[in-house]
């Protein structure tokens, strides 16, 4: 991973950068040169062999590259005065640390503490370009070690830190606040993970990173109003909010990372990745390698996406991945492509003509033909379920019409009439409702009519007791 550098410390009149690579532009200059700040508390500066701490930053300096830096207190500079640093920044495309390591800065800084690219000294010769190796990754990344309670607060902060003006404070050394970080940032998605900026030490900046940090001891306290402070030594987290109720994606996410499945997570993240940006074919072939699990959470959170380029491209290779997951009410959109829906009903399971004779109750007028897509042995079920769902339905003219469109199926589907007759309720029918149906039962041929199938059709006839019929009748039990 190759990437761009620039050094910052005291000149004669002022700090300057005193080495920079020439893939840097100008503006990108100016830019580096603001953000490298470094400050001690005055009493802290004026004392010799005292113990400084490291900073360590990252944010984004445009949309397509971001900055990690180092900088180190350097005592007095050539002209004697307190308070020079030097600030080694380097640049990299964000494109090629979500390549090499998952959109982690804190791990690329902890690659390039590894392979020691962070300098102290600007050098004699002119400066180039470096070559940043990539470690090996793991499959699940631990997360921060903190209480379940703390853990959800400090998940909550980083998926909505731009709801805060300072989500985060960590009060640690510059270790310790990297470590949590490297932890934490496997937890957010990756446009996050590009904005998610952070300064391990923030004494006196007044700089706006996401995360701010400072070492416990009491010299270097400042007036902050975080969300959310967290002592790295001690693991305590201190919130300044109250968490609203949860919606469902993040009680998913919530989920994920307190089973330890970080892994899953990054899966997850990665494919709404390549959703954002249009990328369906690398979707696709993603999302038929991972669990079944990561797939069916993709199809709760972006279903609208996802239904709509199934209808406008047809896309059968993603239309086979997402069937297991797909509801009725999604059925209702791709009705718009018909050959999806006849593959949908053509290939369907027990579960999967359930759905579909629910979508065909809910959402359009009954026809044979609808059922007919169906495998012949799962039409049986699949009338009865339709039928179910008609049943729920207030009384109307439209639902009275279903129900005889799917008597006069039944009449003629053999094997069905006795169970589609034995789901009708005879308290869901009016008086013309039943009259409709008695005209529609003269036409089942003789041949059909079993002593079972004349029973059932009694019962549904038979018109309801009147109020006093039924108190009748109960009296007469009593007094029996």
């Amino acid at each position: 991973m190759k990437v761009e550098q620039q050094m910052f410390t005291s000149g004669k009149p002022e700090f300057v950068t005193v080495a920079i690579t020439a893939g840097l532009s100008r503006d990108e200059r100016i830019t580096l040169e603001r953000h490298s700040l470094y400050l001690l508390p005055t009493a802290l500066m004026y004392q010799e062999n005292v113990v400084t701490p490291v900073k360590y930053v990252f944010y984004p300096l445009h949309a397509k590259r971001g900055v990690v830096g180092k900088a180190i207190y350097a005592g007095k500079d050539s002209l004697g005065r307190p308070g020079n640093y030097f600030f080694h920044n380097l640049v990299f495309e964000f494109d090629d640390l979500q390549q090499e390591f998952d959109l982690n800065p804190a791990a690329l800084i902890r690659a390039i503490e590894q392979q020691q690219h962070f300098r102290t000294t600007a050098p004699q010769t002119p400066l180039t370009p470096e070559e940043i190796a990539s470690l090996p990754r793991l499959s699940e990344m631990a997360v921060p070690r903190i209480k379940q309670a703390e853990l959800e607060q400090l998940l909550y902060v980083g998926l909505n830190f731009k709801s805060f003006q300072l989500p985060l404070l960590l009060y640690g050394t510059d270790c310790e606040c990297l470590d949590l970080l490297e932890r934490l940032y496997p937890l957010l998605p990756y446009q996050q993970r590009r904005e998610f900026s952070f300064d391990t030490y923030s004494y006196g900046t007044g700089l706006t990173f996401r995360v701010q940090g400072l070492p416990p001891q009491p010299e270097f306290r400042q007036s902050f109003s975080p969300a959310l402070t967290l002592n790295c030594s001690t693991l305590q987290v201190t919130a300044a909010f109250q968490m609203p109720a949860p919606p469902a994606r993040f009680e998913a996410i919530r989920g994920l990372v307190l089973a330890g499945k970080t892994g899953e997570l990054n899966a997850l993240y990665a494919l709404e990745h390549w959703l954002e940006l249009g990328n369906f074919d690398e979707f696709t072939r993603r999302f038929g390698q991972t669990s079944a699990e990561i797939q069916h959470l993709l199809r709760d959170f972006h279903a609208p996406r996802l239904l709509a380029y199934l209808v406008e491209q047809r896309q059968t290779a993603l239309f086979e991945l997402l069937q297991p997951y797909l509801t009725s009410d999604d059925l209702a959109i791709l009705s718009a492509a018909p050959e999806l829906m006849r593959r949908y009903a053509e290939q369907a399971d027990d579960r999967r003509a359930a759905i579909f004779a629910e979508w065909i109750a809910k959402f359009k007028r009954f026809s044979g033909d609808d059922l007919f897509l169906l495998p012949e042995e799962k039409r049986g079920a699949a009338i009865r379920i339709l039928l179910d769902e008609m049943l729920k339905m207030p009384k109307s003219k439209e639902k009275q019409a279903q129900l005889e469109a799917v008597i006069r199926y039944a009449i003629h589907a053999p094997g069905m009439l006795l169970a589609v007759l034995q789901a009708v309720n005879p308290s869901d029918l009016g008086k013309q409702e039943r009259a409709e149906l008695k005209r529609l039962f003269e036409t089942i041929p003789t041949a059909q009519k079993s002593p079972q199938i004349l029973a059932e059709i009694e019962r549904i006839l038979q018109p309801p007791a009147s109020f006093l019929q039924r108190i009748s009748k109960k009296l007469g039990r009593s007094h029996n």
